[in-house]
């Protein structure tokens, strides 16, 4: 276990300036879940205050919605503090964290990782772990693949390259999945992965575990609907900012 891997954790100072910092330009590109909305292209402003906190600029934000994104990005900080080096080497760092927010590092999703999803449907079983189903259907989906990335990609000459490109992706998505299945359990977050800037595959959302219930860990309305500015806007207005009072400025929006 790694006893010095401690995640800053930001004042309220420093985080309601990174808040105001996002309300003055606004969100160009966003993702959510089922508790938590992702800034995945960080304005300038934003970009100049977390350089000023000495913070790496190359991440995502993640904004808790209510009690239970507070939960989650408290899991995944569990998580990632108390990970050995092989699993930590699986995760996407945590810089930062406060009331509201969780600062990640970015990960590049795009290529062959949108087939990891679907290896965790199609490919793997839940049975005391991740079972693989038997070669036959390994060698069916593998071919499915391949000529899935020569169609829709371009990016390969015949259908050897393409299936030896998606060969060294299940190989490298078996290992990454038995290292994080250590740490979350089998769920369908297990295939939310990209490569940082080194080319190693990790897990970007890992706060949400095969034993969560999902009253505690996902929010009860509905995080496509929330406005980012307007619900941070009720949030730095807020005389007190936890977990409780997050809630309810989600649940009124």
């Amino acid at each position: 276990m790694y006893k010095n891997r401690v995640i800053r954790q930001l004042n309220s100072m420093e985080e309601r300036e990174i808040l105001y910092s996002i309300l003055r330009s606004g969100v160009s590109e966003r993702d959510q879940g089922s508790s938590r909305i992702v800034l995945l292209d960080l304005c300038d402003d934003t970009r100049e205050v977390l350089e000023r906190l000495n913070i790496n600029t190359d991440c995502v934000i993640k904004i808790n919605v209510g009690k239970a994104g507070s939960i989650q990005s408290s899991q995944e900080r569990d998580v990632y503090e108390s990970a050995t080096e092989e699993e930590v080497s699986v995760l996407a760092d945590i810089y930062a964290y406060g009331d509201v927010i969780q600062i990640m590092e970015k990960l590049d999703e795009s290529g062959v990782c949108n087939i990891f999803r679907d290896m965790i449907d199609d490919v793997y079983e839940e049975c005391d772990g991740y079972a693989l189903v038997d070669d036959e259907d390994i060698d069916e989906y593998l071919d499915r693949y391949a000529e899935y990335l020569i169609d829709y990609y371009g990016d390969y000459e015949d259908l050897n390259e393409a299936r030896y490109v998606v060969e060294q992706a299940f190989e490298e998505f078996n290992n990454y999945i038995h290292v994080i299945y250590n740490l979350t359990g089998y769920t369908d977050d297990n295939a939310q992965v990209g490569y940082d800037a080194f080319g190693n595959l990790k897990a970007y959302d890992y706060g949400y575990f095969d034993t969560s219930e999902n009253s505690e860990c996902c929010f009860s309305g509905d995080t496509y609907s929330i406005k980012v500015e307007k619900y941070l806007s009720s949030i730095v207005n807020l005389d007190e900012v936890n977990a409780a009072e997050l809630e309810k400025v989600a649940l009124g929006m």
